[in-house]
């Protein structure tokens, strides 16, 4: 789906688990079709390491780790609204198909 070879939400500051979920993500991206459903808990899961990273005192690079996360959710905004979008366009053309329909009988 997501054809950008540019897809890069893994970073130097990146922990092991985040990185395991990001390649999990950038997998599923790669797919025809994205399940939505297993995408969100993705994202969801992404989002709770990303803050528990946050709240760790033992972090160097906040302010690095902060920029690097900003740049990261850009990218998965930008995937985000691109996959609403085609979902919207796929039920459109359904409902236009179904009045077709419709007619035709």
């Amino acid at each position: 789906m997501y054809d950008d070879d540019h897809l890069a939400l893994t970073h130097d500051l990146t922990p092991l688990f985040l990185s395991l979920v990001n390649d999990k993500l950038a997998a599923l991206l790669q797919e025809a079709e994205v399940e939505t459903a297993f995408f969100l808990r993705l994202v969801s899961l992404r989002h709770k390491l990303v803050v528990r990273e946050l709240n760790r005192a033992r972090l160097k690079n906040k302010k690095q780790f902060v920029k690097s996360e900003i740049e990261c959710n850009k990218q998965l905004e930008s995937i985000t609204y691109r996959l609403r979008e085609e979902a919207k366009s796929e039920v459109i053309n359904l409902k236009r198909a179904s009045h077709a329909v419709k007619r035709y009988k």
